[in-house]
């Protein structure tokens, strides 16, 4: 009777939690992060999980946002995919502010849900970083949260991610908020909140750059300024080199992504990437950059025993394809992820985006117009298409605030200057919808279009654009 007493209390513990996190699985309740400390992070675990239950991995891609945002999982996938002739699966694991360091938690974090054949270290070219990890920081972050204290046991790491991603530990921090506050009071947004996340895990931006062209050419001579070549024959000589480039939690880092490539028998490909200025409009002509970029590439490659893909080499992108001097948008993104996988297959390819000079200069991106605000948007428009309506679906969540029922336009910047306002419709498959009247035209054009609300003010909204087509 006593062991029935004793065994009573826990078994209907247990059911409880089963019964109340079954229950919650399928309520729609935002995540807290309350694991590792960050959000969005952790919607990319849900999203790999999804992901991985659909077919194999073949790689994941790990990074800082310059990768989030600067290379598409989706389009290398089609492209490796069509190369093979069989399905080639790849998964964008990239966070805001990882480094080096920051990869092999994040590594460890994505074996708990599968175990790729491949990864891409996707990282830009920098100069050697301070050895201190700053509050704001991934590693920080990941170090002081829960699962920090687990990122070294495999199996206590196992353990940790399925309590902490039980629906009703999961979600109770937003049930709470529910309860006591009507509303979810205590859930901070991310920036990258802000933007859509495909089912690859890419992070997407369409919007246009906001700074000048006299300061992206500041910028631009800023960052080839940072990376310098190594001195006559120090490139041949591991230690110094990494010496040179990486501090210590970064070698460190290297070395443990190697022992995890022969342990999990899985190869490392870096895919050598940049921050957005040194490719804007032209290719880099500064020789010592790109003789410093090479030697940063070929460190990192051999550190790590690695297979190298840069792309980079006479690579660039024009003015529409990126966000600001650090972060490509997703037509840069397009571009980026075509010439990789060139590189990658030795195959030259057609980019979906031809650099002609009527794409690239089809509207000025900058203006002081009260339409414009930082989340203006450049949508391409093909040539020969006949169309009719634009249709644009808008990141709509806690993060961003929302979009009127009524009185809603779509302001489109056409390549004379004036403005095309186009009354918008919220459609029952959750697009906006407006009619726009253009005729054809031969080449394709990127134009800038705005949400702006009202009938005589024009007001622009805070509107991120998660995807759009045109139909005809």
């Amino acid at each position: 009777m006593n062991l029935i007493s004793k065994l009573t209390a826990p078994i209907a513990t247990a059911i409880t939690v089963a019964f109340s996190s079954g229950i919650l699985a399928f309520v729609d309740l935002p995540a807290y992060g309350l694991w590792t400390g960050i959000r969005p992070l952790e919607d990319k675990i849900k999203k790999l999980k999804d992901f991985a239950s659909r077919g194999p991995v073949d790689a994941i891609v790990f990074g800082s946002s310059i990768a989030d945002f600067g290379f598409s999982a989706e389009r290398y996938s089609k492209l490796m995919s069509e190369e093979l002739g069989q399905p080639y699966r790849v998964f964008n694991f990239s966070t805001g502010g990882a480094e080096l360091s920051t990869i092999p938690a994040l590594y460890r974090i994505a074996r708990t849900v599968v175990k790729p054949k491949a990864i891409f270290l996707t990282i830009p070219v920098q100069f050697k970083r301070s050895e201190e990890l700053f509050k704001n920081s991934p590693d920080y972050i990941l170090a002081n949260a829960p699962v920090g204290s687990d990122l070294g046991d495999p199996l206590r790491l196992e353990l940790s991610a399925f309590y902490w991603t039980l629906p009703l530990i999961e979600k109770s921090a937003a049930l709470r908020d529910l309860v006591m506050y009507g509303r979810y009071k205590n859930l901070i947004g991310a920036g990258m909140d802000t933007y859509h996340v495909t089912e690859y895990g890419d992070r997407i931006s369409f919007t246009a750059g906001q700074a000048s062209l006299e300061h992206m050419q500041r910028l631009r001579q800023a960052y080839e300024e940072q990376v310098k070549p190594l001195p006559e024959g120090a490139s041949q000589v591991a230690p110094v080199a990494k010496n040179a480039y990486f501090p210590l939690i970064d070698v460190k880092a290297m070395e443990e992504l190697r022992n995890f490539s022969q342990q999990d028998n899985f190869k490392i490909y870096v895919m050598a990437h940049s921050s957005a200025a040194p490719l804007w409009v032209k290719p880099t002509e500064n020789t010592e950059y790109k003789i410093g970029r090479m030697q940063y590439f070929n460190t990192l490659t051999m550190s790590v025993s690695g297979i190298l893909i840069d792309p980079l080499n006479n690579f660039s992108v024009p003015d529409f394809a990126v966000m600001e001097d650090t972060h490509m948008n997703a037509y840069g993104a397009e571009m980026y992820t075509r010439a990789a996988f060139k590189k990658a297959v030795s195959k030259d390819i057609l980019n979906q985006y031809q650099l002609n000079e009527e794409i690239n200069l089809a509207v000025p991106l900058r203006s002081m117009e009260s339409t414009f605000n930082g989340w203006s948007s450049i949508v391409i428009r093909e040539k020969g298409v006949r169309i009719k309506f634009l249709r644009i679906k808008f990141v709509e969540n806690f993060a961003v605030p929302k979009i009127p029922k009524n009185d809603i336009y779509f302001a489109l910047r056409m390549r004379d200057g004036s403005d095309i306002m186009a009354q918008a419709k919220k459609m029952d498959d959750g697009y906006f919808q407006a009619e726009i009247n253009i005729n054809e035209t031969n080449k394709s054009e990127a134009l800038i279009v705005r949400l702006v609300y009202g009938v005589n003010s024009k007001t622009p909204l805070n509107a991120p654009i998660a995807k759009y087509y045109w139909a005809s």
